[in-house]
């Protein structure tokens, strides 16, 4: 068994009584299909998961586009942004292992460039460097989740967001340890022009 590589979220029509199911390209032709029908069918969304070209499954039929969204958030872990979007509901997902693995590479690159000052300087005096690598390793789904949650960012991403990410994760939480949430809704409030 592959594991998903892309999802798609897609609007369907289901016709005759439920004997023929359309996946639509969009939420407007499928309203179109509904009109068609003189009320004979019905709209749901279905959730793809792709693990190849033409190795499509659908994983859930569900009542509405925020259900299908929040199941898509449920698997992946990850929030869906419009950037996120295609032709046919979701673009291609990255290979979120390395999505992650980057993003875990810029925080240690900032963890290095901050260990001998303030809170990294006491994490990696108290629990020693290799400790704090395999917990920094551990951040990148919580950081990218939170670049994906983030509006209006311009700044690059590995020498300006990362680190004011972590200040500002430390500022609140205490420590870098803070839940996906809570990474999630300070990258949604996070600013470029906020002075860290």
């Amino acid at each position: 068994m592959e594991k998903f590589t892309q999802y798609e979220i897609s609007p369907c029509v289901e016709l005759d009584e439920g004997n023929i199911t359309e996946a639509m390209d969009s939420l407007q032709a499928a309203e179109q299909r509904l009109n068609e029908s003189y009320g004979k069918a019905r709209l749901f969304w279905t959730l793809y998961g792709a693990s190849g070209p033409g190795a499509t499954e659908a994983i859930a039929d569900v009542l509405t586009e925020e259900a299908a969204i929040a199941l898509y958030t449920k698997i992946t872990g990850l929030p869906l942004t419009p950037t996120g979007r295609s032709r046919r509901g979701l673009a291609a997902a990255p290979d979120w292992n390395l999505m992650f693995t980057e993003a875990a590479m810029c925080a240690w690159e900032h963890v290095l460039e901050c260990r001998n000052r303030g809170y990294w300087r006491d994490q990696i005096h108290a629990h020693g460097t290799a400790s704090i690598r395999l917990e920094v390793a551990q951040l990148g789904a919580k950081i990218e989740a939170a670049w994906l949650a983030c509006e209006g960012w311009d700044a690059p991403f590995d020498w300006e967001f990362v680190p004011a990410l972590l200040h500002r994760v430390i500022d609140i939480h205490g420590t870098h340890n803070a839940t996906l949430d809570q990474y999630v809704a300070i990258g949604r409030g996070l600013s470029p022009k906020e002075d860290l």
